[in-house]
């Protein structure tokens, strides 16, 4: 394909790609691409039969505004952490 590009046309897309380059929306995209073909190979590899496979559009975030961050009490922090399951270690030191 290389062959085929002139060295002027190179070199203008090498200024469009500096005055723009890539944004998060590519970062999201290629991101997005990964995870929904590992979804589709994992689910074949284990025998789940899907009417569609999983379009990358499902992994996409939203475009809605995002949740302001907040301050978690300490009870809502224990909770989270029991919900995640596993098990507590504390050294007696402490």
């Amino acid at each position: 394909m290389l062959a085929s590009i002139s060295a002027e046309t190179v070199l203008e897309w090498r200024r469009y790609f500096v005055e723009h380059g890539f944004t998060h929306e590519m970062d999201n995209w290629r991101a997005a691409m990964a995870t929904a073909a590992n979804w589709n190979v994992t689910a074949l590899s284990a025998g789940i039969k899907m009417d569609e496979p999983m379009s990358l559009k499902n992994f996409l975030p939203s475009t809605g505004e995002p949740e302001p961050p907040r301050e978690y009490t300490d009870d809502e922090l224990m909770d989270l952490g029991a919900s995640a399951g596993g098990m507590r270690f504390e050294c007696p030191d402490s």
